[in-house]
């Protein structure tokens, strides 16, 4: 257990429990803890787990017999309901959406997530571990991983039944904070920075297009106000809404079928995702042309 200068209790109570705890003095951030807690393991197989996942029962064996198959790396996901303590309309649809993503991804996948993830050993090594320039938090250092690993020949997958429990209650501002400048910002300046990126996932094409539909329908609705209505902005809207809706309708009667009436949270909430996402992605992009000017200026 690598304990990244918590102030709490963390370390003691690990240290009863776990064989081996390694104590930072000062926050070095997710990669580089990561990277420790590897580099003192001896073992064939690197299993990463979140602070905040409890990991359920028969999890650790289906990503175990999926790299007994011959997989490199391989991920679970998220319960699709959070703990009961956390069930919130932002949480409940955080959880459901990750869940949705994770599990519903196509094999062999580019990507890795260490919430729950593993890793032979030889792997990780070869690509020299979590990459410190990735992030200086825990955000993308796990995609980043998984983009070296896809480029030098490594086979990752995902597991639909390697699940754990995340005991993390989001707010709303928290929540759209965390996908911005947590995964929005740096995924899109990770992307730029390796030349990699995939569509799947959260850029699986279904997940564009409703991206583009909504856009399409929000900028005819702009045009309304701004203009006056018009047959052609009229079905505008309606083609743009309707094409988002489409796009997500597998996605919300899986919601409502998961969580019942409550489960219809998913639908105001992604539809606010689909309007600050593409925000975050142009943030992200000006970053990216940012890092690329500072780069040229240093010679580079």
């Amino acid at each position: 257990m690598v304990d990244d200068a918590s102030t709490d209790d963390s370390a003691s109570i690990a240290a009863e429990h776990a064989d081996v705890v390694l104590r930072s003095e000062q926050s070095e951030g997710a990669a580089a803890a990561r990277n420790r807690g590897a580099a003192v393991a001896d073992e064939e197989l690197l299993l990463f787990v979140d602070a905040d996942v409890i990991v359920r029962g028969e999890a650790i064996s289906v990503l175990v017999g999926r790299i007994a198959d011959g997989w490199d790396a391989c991920f679970g996901a998220y319960g699709a309901l959070p703990p009961p303590s956390c069930r919130n309309a932002p949480t409940l649809f955080k959880n459901l959406q990750q869940h949705w993503t994770h599990t519903t991804a196509a094999n062999p996948v580019r990507s890795f997530w260490s919430g729950l993830g593993i890793v032979r050993g030889e792997a990780f090594d070869a690509v020299g571990g979590f990459d410190l320039r990735a992030t200086r938090g825990a955000d993308v250092e796990d995609i980043d991983l998984g983009y070296r690993l896809d480029r030098a020949g490594f086979q990752i997958c995902q597991a639909p039944a390697a699940l754990g429990d995340h005991h993390k209650r989001y707010g709303l501002f928290q929540m759209v904070r965390s996908d911005v400048m947590h995964r929005a910002v740096p995924w899109v300046r990770t992307m730029a920075r390796t030349g990699r990126g995939h569509a799947e996932l959260n850029l699986a094409p279904a997940a564009l297009a409703a991206a583009l539909s909504l856009l399409l329908g929000l900028g005819a609705a702009g045009a309304i106000v701004g203009r006056g209505p018009s047959l052609f902005r009229a079905v505008t809207l309606a083609a743009g809404l309707c094409g988002w809706l489409a796009a997500h309708l597998r996605f919300f009667h899986f919601a409502i079928t998961t969580a019942g009436a409550r489960g219809l949270v998913v639908v105001p909430l992604q539809l606010l995702y689909g309007i600050y996402a593409p925000l975050g992605g142009a943030l992200g992009l000006a970053a990216a042309v940012a890092d690329r000017m500072r780069l040229r200026g240093a010679g580079l």
